[in-house]
């Protein structure tokens, strides 16, 4: 029954990461990933994917930190912006240390790392093109887990981010 109710809540959070990728505003952004970690805990939890649990906690410190730098317009401080990603990596490497249980548990760590870049920069496109390896590496990591609607679902996604990229970047070019 907990495997059932995981592959249900990945689903779940599944829609919700994926709008990302269609939304223009960096706050709905961080708000839809707010609820995908959510749900993707969940889904962790029942699976006993502990680097999943660990990599969703250092997202949430991750979208707290760039939520208050947002916020408080700190994105103008050099020295504080590459301090949250340096602590945002650490953290991720500290806890994939902790969690390890083989070298397919590093793609969740990998993946995290690379997402959490493309959310701390400042360019929107960017994070549109960083969103298709952090899946590539994401899928894989479903596959070790193994999480079949993970897998399911990320490849979609894959495909999605790859459709908003070419959209986004065909319109943008149309614009010039």
């Amino acid at each position: 029954m907990a495997f059932i109710f995981s592959q249900i809540s990945i689903v779940i959070a599944y829609i919700f990461i994926g709008a990302t990728y269609a939304l223009k505003r960096k706050n709905m952004i961080v708000l839809f990933n707010y609820l995908y970690l959510l749900f993707s805990s969940v889904s962790f939890l029942l699976l006993s994917s502990y680097i999943g649990i660990a990599m969703n906690f250092v997202a949430v410190i991750r979208n707290i930190l760039l939520d208050i730098r947002n916020r408080n317009n700190a994105q103008n401080n050099v020295f504080i912006d590459y301090l949250i990603i340096i602590f945002i990596t650490a953290i991720s490497v500290i806890l994939s240390l902790l969690t390890y249980d083989s070298f397919y548990s590093l793609f969740s760590m990998f993946s995290t790392v690379l997402y959490s870049y493309s959310l701390w920069q400042k360019s929107i496109p960017l994070y549109k093109i960083l969103g298709i390896p952090a899946s590539i590496l994401f899928i894989v990591y479903n596959v070790f887990i193994p999480s079949p609607f993970g897998i399911i679902c990320e490849s979609t996604l894959l495909i999605f981010i790859i459709i908003e990229n070419i959209k986004f970047f065909t319109k943008k070019k149309l614009n010039n």
